[in-house]
């Protein structure tokens, strides 16, 4: 059992600061080529995907870091056999992945 929680606690180590370090360099990037930009708030301009893609990217390793270890906890309680938590770890996953679609 310690073993499954350490996995767990690495995976969430490592995905946060994956995505804190693509985070950090797509809102610097974005800064860099438009923090002087002049902001019209009555028409929209949708940002190049170039330099928002790296903090899209930040963001899409933080909610798949959720679902990786939702989807672990869920079989961990699987092959310990204990029904009401994997019931709940599958209904949390279910939120996750419905909340997402």
């Amino acid at each position: 059992m310690e073993k499954i929680t350490q996995f767990i606690g690495n995976i969430l180590q490592i995905s946060l600061w994956i995505s804190v370090l693509l985070l950090l360099g797509g809102g610097i990037d974005y800064l860099i080529h438009h923090g002087h930009d002049n902001v019209n708030y009555h028409v929209f301009i949708k940002p190049s995907a170039g330099y928002t893609g790296c903090i899209q990217l930040g963001l899409f390793t933080l909610v798949l870091a959720q679902i990786l270890r939702v989807l672990f906890t869920l079989w961990h309680f699987i092959t310990l056999r204990d029904t009401p938590f994997a019931l709940m770890s599958g209904y949390i996953l279910i939120l996750i992945i419905f909340s997402l679609v």
